[in-house]
């Protein structure tokens, strides 16, 4: 959406203890608890589980993490923030939008794709910048700016 059909994410979940099933999961764990329970009394963490897991992300077959610009990295973030405001909205659930440091790594037409898609998406959205330009791309009328300055609040 946001890259015009130029770049193809594809995004993996990765675990050290995956299975298809339930079941199987839950018996790695407890396998893998009772094998290293002294490890981890030692080291007086946990060290594995779903907090270890991670999300892998690609740009056109090539890992995001080694060789993603910093726009590649933020428009993907992004197609994932946008996936699952559109999986929110088909619940009837409205989630609002947070953007911080808008335009400090989208180019213009991106932005604009971005104001697009979240237009039709009809959720409240929030942006900050630390400049107002990034933000003429946005319908006028259609929002409040509020500024903080030296310490100072005002809209």
């Amino acid at each position: 959406m946001i890259s015009n059909g130029q770049e193809e994410i594809n995004v993996a979940y990765e675990s050290d203890y995956y299975a298809d099933e339930e079941d199987l999961i839950k018996n790695k764990l407890i396998r893998y608890f009772d094998e290293n329970r002294v490890a981890e009394l030692a080291s007086k963490r946990t060290l594995i589980g779903p907090h270890r897991d991670d999300v892998s992300l690609q740009v056109n077959d090539r890992p995001l993490r080694n060789f993603g610009s910093r726009g590649q990295v933020r428009t993907a973030v992004l197609a994932c923030k946008l996936a699952e405001l559109k999986s929110a909205s088909l619940l009837g659930v409205t989630p609002p939008f947070l953007y911080d440091d808008v335009g400090s790594e989208l180019d213009a037409t991106r932005m604009d794709r971005l104001i697009s898609v979240l237009q039709e998406l009809d959720t409240q959205v929030f942006f900050t910048t630390t400049k107002l330009d990034h933000l003429t791309c946005l319908p006028k009328k259609q929002g409040l700016t509020y500024r903080l300055k030296n310490g100072v609040f005002s809209h």
